[in-house]
């Protein structure tokens, strides 16, 4: 079975405030309400949180596409 029918219907990563961190900057992520979030810098540098709008990948990589800006997206994980 192709692994293209689990993109975006699967999120396998750690929610439970796993923290990952690259050059300087911590970032955290965790669900609400149901929903996947990560909290890591914008494009300001502060730190927000950021809905998980898509996911790619299930294995050995998964990535997530966030909405940080409000006319782009950009991929985290």
């Amino acid at each position: 079975m192709s692994h293209h029918c689990w993109v975006n219907t699967i999120t396998r990563g750690d929610f439970n405030n796993a923290k990952f961190e690259n050059h300087g900057v911590t970032s955290t992520f965790f669900k609400r309400d149901g929903q996947f979030f990560v909290n890591t810098d914008g494009a300001d540098g502060k730190l927000a949180d950021f809905a998980i709008k898509y996911t790619f990948g299930v294995t050995p990589l998964q990535q997530y596409l966030i909405g940080a800006l409000s006319s782009s997206e950009y991929c985290v994980g």
